[in-house]
Parts: C-alpha cells; structure tokens; sequence
C-alpha cells in the first residue's frame, strides 16, 4: 500500500498505509456499546507506537523546518501528522498518569520518576505547541493545544483522588461538565481548529468551503 501511495501520489493510500502502520504496532479503535476503546493492549504496544511516531514526526518537522519537500513524502505527511501526534501525545497522556505509574511501579513508584516523566511530557507538548507556531503548522500546534487541556483536566482528576474529598470530586464533575460544554461551543463556532488537526493549514489538504487555513 505505500509503495502504491508513493507511486500514484495518494494522500488517502498514505493515510491508511500510516494507519496500517500503527494498527500493526499496536494501535487500537474500535467501538464498543456507547464508546470507544483508543489505544493499546500492552505498555509495550504503547511505547513501541510512541516510538515510531517520534521516529516519524522528528524528521517531517526537520524538513519542514529546513523548507524541503521531497515528492516522495507528500503522500505520507497527512498519516504521520494525525497518526503519529495522536500516538505520542495519548501514550505521553497515558504514560504520565498516576494510575498508569502506579500500575507498572506499584509501591516503588518514587515521586522523582513521577515528576521526570510529567516533566518529560510537558516538554513533549511545549515542542508541539512550539514547532506549530514557528514552522506554520496548525495541525501540531491545534493537537498540543488539545492534549494540554487533556493533561490538565486529567491532573485535575488525579488531586481530587488523592485528597479522597466526596466534595472536590463533586466539584471538579461539575467543572468538567461545563468545560466540555464550552469545549462543545468551541468547537462548533470553530471548525477550522478541528480541521487544522487533520492537516488543513499545514498545507496537507486543501481548506473546506467555510474555514480558512490558519
């Protein structure tokens, strides 16, 4: 499939060929009831992707960066840029957690190794917003934007638990509700922010009639 992408110059065959990519190491999406399970089986599928989208994305953004744009990578950037930031980003989310610490560490979780790792992905998201900005690319700058209230709203979540207070969970529910309401808002009054997430504005596809490329 990506030797038929690079061939006919497909962004749809590079979008599955990178989709393929990241389901055969690991990647999952698959429905379920009322929701959807995204993500991985195992830590090692998790870290295995995690890996391979820095692997992927690192070089685009050099590129990028150095004002080149190799024929043969024009069918792949709009896969690596949706697959490879979600992979990273949701592994980082997943990774810094608590929870998903205390898991794998159970009680030798130490505190430095909690602060390193959310240090670590802070950097992570700081880069996105960063090389967005600075490389005239919405798409990664839109996905560290959404990871970043993401990871907030998860830390939040995390405090509440660990006071173990009936009221502040109470609490931060309602705050949560109204910000997916105003995330909803958003969204809807902004489409162009959802689109830029899927590479519109970088230059990867072209802008849907009613929004603009940032």
């Amino acid at each position: 499939m990506g030797a038929s992408a690079a061939r006919h110059g497909s962004q749809l065959l590079g979008l599955l060929s990178a989709a393929a990519a990241f389901s055969a190491l690991g990647f999952q999406v698959v429905p379920f009831g009322l929701g959807w399970f995204i993500g991985w089986q195992n830590d090692d599928a998790m870290l295995n992707s995690a890996a391979a989208a820095a692997a992927l994305l690192a070089p685009v953004m050099a590129l990028r960066a150095a004002g080149l744009t190799p024929p043969w990578l024009l069918p792949f950037r709009l896969g690596v840029s949706v697959f490879g930031s979600v992979c990273l980003l949701l592994a980082g989310l997943i990774r810094s957690s608590v929870f998903a610490l205390s898991a794998t560490r159970g009680s030798s979780l130490r505190m430095a190794e909690f602060v390193c790792v959310n240090a670590a992905y802070a950097a992570i998201l700081a880069a996105f917003m960063a090389a967005g900005a600075l490389l005239g690319m919405p798409s990664l700058q839109a996905s560290g934007t959404t990871f970043l209230f993401l990871y907030a709203s998860e830390k939040a979540w995390e405090l509440a638990y660990q006071v173990k207070d009936a009221r502040a969970l109470w609490v931060l529910g309602f705050a949560a509700s109204v910000a997916m309401w105003r995330v909803g808002l958003f969204l809807s009054s902004h489409p162009g922010w959802l689109a830029s997430v899927i590479g519109v504005g970088d230059g990867l596809l072209p802008p849907p009639q009613g929004t603009q490329a940032a």
